[in-house]
């Protein structure tokens, strides 16, 4: 076998065959990842991996699989090999090794692409490398069956054609599935011949084992076939032929009965177990902390997904995504249903549940993946549109749309916990207004959602007192000072229990004497001027606000726990103050929260620069505080944060995720409830790359380079022995 394997893969660069198709493939793999990631700056594989796999392998491997049996039978060659001292499988595996060596090739240059990427942004390699490894098993698939087409003809254009169309039916025919109504039949076809769908689910952020099961099988089929047509041609002339075919008639209906059987079983196996998520931030898994919700939950509860049921969704990421995030949340907990409503059959089942009291935006006039959580113990539902699990940004110069972020699992998490809450254990909360404070960031304002914490604004000036049914205050960096009166009221609700979260801003336009009454009102005091941390694992590096950017120390509390295992490992604090308190006083229990190295210092006038002078002090500052107030009855709260941008969509996107988890550690430190709430930030789609234009030009040139390379190389070779 390993003579025959030699002999193939040397007699295909002996001819332009083997040059002429890696130079193809490998142009197609270049010309789609330039396009799919360096063009549109995306740091998937996807698209590069199932756009190159429809050009490439259905074109190029047939064109390269064509002479493998057909031309030696053609030439009357093919009996010298017949009749080597080897077997028919020795021959059919040599071979069908050959290619797959020469198919490697463009797949080893393929493997270069998501290095070369890292070196622009930050790059999923574990999704990278499975997509490149599924397109390498579709290859040999690919390989197989057309080494079955070219045994069974003597014609090689014949045996392209014939390849190029079997390969095009098992990749487009998936489409035309979802028009079988029996759903047997259709279970039938597409756990047997679907190369789409299969090469979908490892390319696009899950390593599918179902899809590796039917790669590596239906090659195994395809070889076992091959064997058995040289096998028949070998004994033509002989007379134990009929016994031999009789055998190999068997042995045939016995193959493809175990590979579809085999098949149809992975099919079987719980999505949980069959499918690996590879994607950086988890698109297609929940996380233990919803995996801990839904296995908690003791009421019964159907989850109602607006979709057609058995459609194939697999080339929609989004889709996909949600499917997989619901069945997860089912596999959990026997109490959990899933099940699907056709919004085209029953357009008006979602109206009675589109509540804008009850979903975290207004509802959509299109329902479709829409997802409705319903407890059928207590009949409470919450309904989630489409539009707040799929976050989508606009390119404004081309008016594109594209999904940059999922919410689903946050979404789905907290729809599970809303449901199952009583009536009076729902919090609400207070945001102070008319001091020009700022708004809070939309990502930031819907966690509050959910958190199940219904938020309305408050203008102190235009009430009496805080309501009586404020679980949580909040007062987000006001800019202009309270009035005594305004300050009163908040201080009025604190004596009763209250729970405060404060956020500060930098200001040196106003004085804010009242609002620093509240302050005081737990011992607390603001020092004028701005950390800038000197550590240089603290900081962001940044020319423009060298210092101002920090990665500070967390403390230990409920709220900071969590935060270093996340995937940006620590909070950005931009621009913040020091918080000064006296740690001994009696009645007050202080936990910093986030905390400056000790060789920060305070820089008190920033106009002239942010180097420390003589006059800024060097120390350990804490930067965010909880306080605990004893009173007479109880105790009330505080939590204090001095940064004006660590809660936005830019920073929080910065570090992964981390400042918005926490945020929501916060709330749920604050929210008075039995049960701790679970929040789940945001997943991104995908990073994106930053490539100047000039170093997108210089890739491209490379790629071109290296595809000339082969190709010329080739040329060259033949005519060389050509001439011999």
């Amino acid at each position: 076998m390993i003579a025959i394997f030699k002999r193939e893969f040397k007699s295909y660069f002996h001819t332009v065959i083997g040059q002429l198709v890696v130079s193809y493939i490998t142009l197609m793999l270049f010309l789609f990842f330039m396009v799919d990631n360096i063009a549109s700056m995306s740091a998937s594989m996807t698209y590069t991996i199932t756009g190159a796999a429809l050009f490439a392998i259905t074109l190029g491997l047939p064109i390269l699989c064509m002479r493998s049996f057909s031309e030696e039978r053609h030439n009357k060659t093919d009996q010298l090999i017949l009749t080597a001292p080897v077997t028919v499988g020795q021959i059919v595996m040599g071979k069908f090794l050959a290619l797959l060596a020469i198919f490697a090739i463009p797949c080893a240059f393929t493997c270069v692409l998501p290095v070369l990427m890292s070196f622009f942004g930050d790059v999923s390699l574990l999704s990278s490398y499975s997509a490149i490894l599924g397109f390498f098993l579709y290859g040999a698939m690919v390989i197989a069956i057309c080494m079955f087409i070219s045994a069974i003809t003597e014609s090689q254009i014949i045996s392209v054609v014939i390849s190029i169309v079997v390969i095009l039916i098992g990749y487009w025919l998936s489409s035309l599935y979802d028009n079988i109504s029996n759903s047997y039949i259709k279970a039938f076809f597409k756990n047997t011949y679907d190369f789409r769908t299969r090469l979908s689910n490892v390319a696009s952020g899950t390593f599918d084992i179902t899809s590796v099961i039917y790669f590596v099988s239906v090659a195994a089929l395809f070889l076992f076939l091959c064997v058995q047509v040289i096998q028949k041609r070998r004994y033509a002339f002989s007379r134990k032929n009929f016994s031999v075919g009789a055998y190999s008639g068997v042995m045939i209906i016995v193959m493809i009965g175990v590979v579809v059987f085999a098949n149809l079983i992975s099919a079987q196996i719980p999505e949980s177990y069959r499918k690996i998520d590879v994607t950086s931030s988890g698109i297609y898994s929940i996380s233990k902390e919803s995996k801990d919700v839904a296995a908690g939950i003791t009421d019964d509860i159907t989850i109602y997904l607006m979709a057609q049921k058995d459609s194939d969704y697999s080339n929609y990421q989004d889709a996909t995504a949600i499917i997989k995030a619901l069945n997860l949340y089912c596999a959990q907990n026997s109490k959990i249903k899933l099940e699907y409503v056709d919004p085209t059959v029953n357009p008006q089942f979602a109206t009675k549940y589109q509540d804008t009291s009850t979903s975290s935006s207004s509802s959509s006039s299109d329902p479709s993946f829409s997802v409705i959580v319903t407890d059928t113990t207590n009949n409470r539902y919450k309904y989630i549109a489409y539009s707040d699990m799929i976050v989508s940004t606009v390119d404004y110069s081309t008016y594109q749309s594209t999904v940059s972020a999922f919410d689903i699992e946050g979404q789905i998490t907290s729809a599970l916990q809303y449901v199952t809450l009583n009536s009076d254990e729902l919090l609400k909360a207070y945001t102070v207004t008319g001091h020009n404070e700022a708004s809070l960031d939309e990502s930031f304002s819907a966690i509050l959602s959910k958190y199940n914490l219904s938020s309305a604004s408050l203008d102190l000036s235009t009430n009496t007192a805080v309501p009586d049914d404020c679980d949580l205050l909040i007062i987000n960096q006001p800019t202009v000072d309270f009035t005594a009166d305004d300050a009163g009221k908040v201080t009025d609700y604190l004596d009763k229990g209250g729970k405060i979260l404060i956020n500060t801003i930098f200001n040196t336009q106003a004085t804010m004497t009242n609002f620093d009454t509240i302050l005081s009102y737990y011992g607390v005091k603001e020092d004028a001027g701005l950390v800038v941390e000197t550590e240089q694992n603290m900081h962001l590096a940044t020319q423009q606000y060298p210092g101002l950017y920090l990665y500070p120390s967390l403390g230990s509390d409920d709220i900071t726990s969590g935060i270093s295992d996340t995937a940006g490992g620590h909070v950005l604090y931009p621009f913040a103050q020091a918080l000064t308190y006296d740690s001994k006083a009696t009645g007050y229990t202080y936990t910093p929260l986030l905390q400056s190295s000790a060789k920060a210092y305070l820089k008190k006038d920033y106009t002239q620069g942010v180097d420390q002078t003589s006059d800024d002090p060097t120390g350990q500052y804490t930067i965010a505080l909880k306080v605990e107030k004893t009173l007479t009855s109880g105790t009330s709260t505080a939590i204090i944060y001095t940064s004006a941008n660590a809660f936005t969509s830019d920073v929080n996107t910065a570090v992964n995720g981390t400042n918005l988890k926490l945020f929501g550690n916060t709330l749920n430190s604050l929210a008075d409830l039995d049960v701790k709430m679970v929040t789940i930030p945001s997943k991104s789609v995908t990073s994106s790359l930053t490539i100047s234009a000039q170093n997108s030009r210089l890739i491209l040139s490379v790629g071109m380079a290296l595809v000339l390379v082969i190709l010329v190389s080739g040329i060259v070779t033949w005519c060389i022995r050509k001439k011999q």
